[in-house]
């Protein structure tokens, strides 16, 4: 089992399946050849980041509560 966290745009919702119709944010560098690539997922499988005018009522964590954190710059998310 692999888990990979990384940063996508919704570009569409699919009523049908519910699932949501995702464009990863930077292009790859895996074994696929690279560029954006796209996924559809289920809701369970997407955390929302907060919007920028809402970090003021953004939730504190307490000391030893697993978040992933995005380093600042990049697209890459660390547990």
């Amino acid at each position: 089992f692999r888990s990979e966290w990384v940063i996508v745009k919704v570009t569409h919702y699919d009523k049908e399946s519910k699932e949501f119709e995702v464009l990863d944010e930077e292009p790859g560098d895996d074994e696929e050849g690279g560029g954006q690539r796209k996924y559809k997922l289920p809701w369970s499988h997407i955390i929302p980041f907060p919007k920028m005018s809402d970090l003021a009522t953004a939730p504190e964590f307490p000391p030893g509560k697993q978040v992933l954190a995005v380093y600042p710059g990049t697209t890459a998310l660390y547990k």
